[in-house]
């Protein structure tokens, strides 16, 4: 399935905007597609929750959101194997598997080594349609790049295994 984008809101419309602008500007292009990256440098939630959970530091989750994640280093790598291959096109370039916020800090914790029991003390749940933010927020997005198994890449690793080496690091 190839799904159209449909963006909820200014930021999304823009994204869609920008792609469009590049692919009429240059046939010859690459369009990556991404979401929920995190690495090293970074300071967004995805990237400090670890380290927030082993200081004994209470974080605040949302559980109603669900996407694909992606480690920074899988999205450099895989951006050079689709380089490589010369096929231009769009390419959603993520870690396997779907998950929340949530899911994410609770898989940090337990990397971390935290108990279960502190790991709950420690997360708050909070939700989505509580956050009253000004702008609607897609609640379900995860991504499969079909392009990069047309080209015979394989997939790419699931998110907890690259969640695990970025809290190795």
């Amino acid at each position: 399935i190839r799904d159209e984008p449909r963006p909820v809101n200014v930021y999304g419309k823009t994204k869609v905007d920008g792609e469009q602008a590049v692919r009429q500007a240059c046939a010859r292009s690459y369009v990556i597609r991404t979401s929920w990256v995190y690495g090293s440098g970074k300071n967004s939630f995805l990237c400090t929750v670890a380290d927030d959970l082993r200081a004994g530091k209470r974080v605040r989750a949302i559980d109603d959101i669900w996407s694909s994640a992606t480690y920074v280093e899988d999205l450099i790598d895989r951006t050079m194997e689709i380089h490589a291959k010369g096929r231009y096109g769009v390419y959603h370039v993520v870690n396997a598997g779907v998950c929340s916020y949530y899911e994410f800090a609770l898989e940090a914790g337990r990397l971390r080594g935290i108990a279960r029991a502190e790991i709950d003390r420690l997360i708050e749940i909070t939700h989505e349609r509580d956050m009253q933010r000004p702008a609607a927020r897609p609640r379900y997005t995860p991504m499969r790049c079909l392009l990069s198994e047309e080209i015979g890449l394989p997939p790419m690793r699931d998110w907890k295994a690259a969640l695990a080496e970025y809290v190795r690091a």
